[in-house]
């Protein structure tokens, strides 16, 4: 009799504690479900560009190409950073659809390439020095070299500091 008991309350235990762990289910996946959306909320906001309403895969895929992204900028600024403290020239290259700029720069010497396709580079090249004049630049040289329809000014120039150099450069991409 009394080992029966013992079962009944063994048995009686045992229900109790899944009927508990039961009702706590809906509350686990409750509170597990407003964390996702606050952790989506959270990385919606973090993400440029995102609209309001934007579909949860629509937030991963912008969270994936905005760290890509990140990623290159730190990469490159990395890069700028070593090459500035190891003292070795600094080399930018910046392209639209038709017009590179390269620059090289040590120092307050830099090198500018502009490659271009133009059958009209006299006029290219009067508007290239007319940037370095506007911007106070010291032209040392510049020459002219043209192949099948590619030309390429290169431009050596004393810069008196990084905000000219990147002017100059803002300037030579809006040609």
């Amino acid at each position: 009799m009394q080992e029966m008991d013992q079962k009944e309350k063994m048995a009686e235990t045992s229900r109790s504690r899944k009927r508990k762990q039961r009702e706590d289910v809906p509350q686990t996946e409750r509170h597990r479900r407003l964390k996702i959306n606050e952790s989506f909320s959270m990385l919606q906001s973090m993400v440029p560009g995102l609209f309001p309403k934007a579909t949860r895969t629509r937030v991963i895929d912008e969270t994936i190409s905005y760290i890509n992204c990140l990623e290159h900028v730190l990469m490159t600024l990395d890069s700028k950073r070593r090459a500035t403290l190891a003292g070795l020239p600094l080399l930018l290259t910046q392209q639209n659809s038709s017009l590179t700029v390269e620059v090289s720069s040590s120092g307050n010497m830099a090198v500018f390439g502009i490659s271009f396709l133009s059958s009209s580079r006299q006029v290219t090249m009067v508007r290239v020095l007319e940037v370095f004049e506007t911007n106070q630049a010291e032209v040392l040289t510049a020459s002219v070299a043209s192949d099948f329809g590619l030309t390429r000014i290169n431009v050596t120039s004393v810069v008196l500091d990084r905000e000219s150099l990147e002017r100059i450069k803002m300037d030579l991409m809006s040609l």
